[in-house]
């Protein structure tokens, strides 16, 4: 594993170097254009880490994570030699984008569809999902909300097997690979949607992910006071690494040793993702962290017992 992280250096040169971009995409919001893979994508090198004895997941076996970019969004998939995983998809325009990565990597079928929350950077793109032909169920945190874009969402994951999760349940995606829903807690605990997010923790032998969504400090307050297990070798940043998630209380109990900020060059103009706060914070726990902004599309493969940092595709 890497001393430093080189993600400081090359923020502060592409802000300052590239003012004007980043003013046309604050104006333009989330773009067909901005979805594209970063021009300037970093190669990741293959990074190995191997976690201990694997005890009975088969060598056979293995769990490939992809963080996919979409700019300002999410969109994870999850695939594993059993069910495939999909969490978010991204803005509207991000729909074919994870649709077309779907098809890159030979993903022939969507088991389960996790809509985080409700903010159009998370659901807009599960419409095209939603449209395309997989069977498949959804998995909610129950919200409502009165947008566009929620109603779009949700006139079509209500015709599949729609299911509203809280914490504590656990599933299955093979006979190796738990889930375990950490939050949100039903009845919801939060007017803030962010609050509210399906927060989940996926174990394959001894490499376990945690994808945080969009909760904040009150919710990752919430998950702690459950007396869930939260660690995790692998966390997917809250809120898009801000400076509102990601506390050093959450940090100790989950004490990953990579962290994903899932960021684009629109959200980064915009709202200024991710908050250096929150780096230093990683950081100072010695937490090796990778961005979309920074490296576009990243994979994380385990067997259960090693597992590597790749770029996409």
């Amino acid at each position: 594993m890497k001393e430093s992280h080189p993600f400081v250096k090359k923020y502060v040169s592409r802000v300052a170097t590239s003012l004007l971009v980043t003013i046309i995409l604050f104006l333009a919001g989330c773009t067909t254009q901005e979805i594209n893979r970063p021009a300037s994508t970093r190669e990741i090198p293959v990074t190995t880490t191997q976690m201990g004895n694997v005890g009975t997941v088969s060598v056979s076996d293995n769990v490939t994570v992809h963080f996919i970019y979409v700019d300002i969004g999410d969109a994870i998939f999850v695939d594993t030699n059993g069910k495939d995983m999909l969490i978010d998809a991204g803005c509207r325009e991000c729909g074919q984008v994870v649709l077309d990565y779907l098809s890159r990597i030979n993903a022939s079928k969507i088991d389960i569809i996790v809509a985080s929350h409700h903010d159009e950077d998370h659901i807009g793109g599960l419409t095209s999902i939603l449209s395309a032909p997989y069977t498949l169920d959804v998995w909610d945190s129950g919200s409502t909300r009165t947008s566009q874009v929620y109603q779009d969402y949700g006139s079509l994951a209500t015709t599949k097997n729609f299911t509203i999760v809280e914490r504590g349940q656990i599933y299955w995606l093979n006979n190796n690979t738990k889930v375990t829903v950490l939050n949100p807690n039903q009845p919801l605990e939060f007017d803030k949607e962010n609050d509210n997010s399906v927060v989940l923790k996926i174990e394959f032998g001894d490499v376990s992910f945690l994808f945080a969504g969009d909760c904040e400090v009150e919710c990752e307050n919430s998950v702690l006071a459950s007396g869930l297990n939260v660690s995790a070798v692998i966390l997917k940043a809250g809120h898009h690494c801000s400076r509102t998630s990601t506390s050093n209380d959450f940090l100790d109990s989950v004490n990953p040793k990579i962290a994903i900020c899932s960021v684009g060059a629109s959200g980064n103009a915009r709202f200024g993702h991710p908050h250096l706060e929150t780096i230093n914070r990683l950081k100072a726990k010695n937490v090796e962290v990778y961005t979309t902004l920074d490296s576009g599309d990243i994979k994380i493969r385990t067997d259960g017992k090693d597992f590597s940092v790749l770029n996409g595709d």
